[in-house]
């Protein structure tokens, strides 16, 4: 008599706790909670990000590191600009009657000397209207009137008459270069060479 054996399909076998699931350090590296407490994978921030509130997406840091040193890489650059050009600070006019007086104070940085240097100035009111203006040689142009060497400082007065006296007393000086020459007769561009503040 033969006998008969059952064997049970299909049996339940037990899964892994979900908290055993194994997940590869290289490729996640250490995770930390975000400032909410959730536990979830979305929620998690990797070291190299920035703590931030909820709903709002941190930014690395790495990133806000490179903006800082871009900033002072630009602000590096403009001036050694700065130091390489003609740099002229110009003062409030002086009215006196019919006479305005503005002050230009310059200071050589360029490499070599300027042999002359042409430049207009501008006399505006409070309204932005033009009062009165003159065009001259600052630098060289006259006899009287030398190069200016490199690393060397120079002033010149702009004098302005006007045919009848300045009523208004808050007028505003505004300088444009027109021309600039080297001591070796090369024309430089006004716009590169020069940088005009005012005092």
């Amino acid at each position: 008599m033969r006998k008969l054996a059952y064997i049970k399909l299909n049996s339940q076998t037990p899964c892994p706790p979900r908290s055993a699931v194994p997940v590869s350090q290289a490729w996640l590296g250490s995770f930390s909670l975000s400032p909410c407490g959730s536990s979830s994978v979305m929620a998690a921030t990797a070291p190299a990000m920035t703590t931030n509130q909820c709903g709002s997406l941190p930014l690395p840091s790495i990133f806000k590191m490179n903006a800082a040193k871009l900033f002072l890489l630009l602000l590096l650059t403009c001036g050694l600009a700065a130091q390489a050009q003609l740099a002229v600070i110009v003062s409030p006019p002086k009215i006196t009657g019919q006479k305005a007086v503005v002050t230009l104070a310059m200071t050589n940085n360029l490499a070599e000397s300027v042999a002359s240097a042409r430049a207009v100035c501008f006399l505006l009111d409070d309204q932005g209207k033009l009062v009165s203006q003159s065009s001259k040689w600052v630098i060289g142009g006259t006899k009287d009137r030398p190069a200016l060497a490199s690393k060397q400082g120079a002033s010149f007065n702009f004098v302005m008459n006007s045919p009848q006296p300045f009523t208004a007393t808050n007028l505003t000086a505004k300088v444009s270069f027109s021309r600039v020459v080297l001591a070796d007769g090369k024309l430089a561009d006004p716009r590169q060479s020069v940088i005009i503040m005012t005092q």
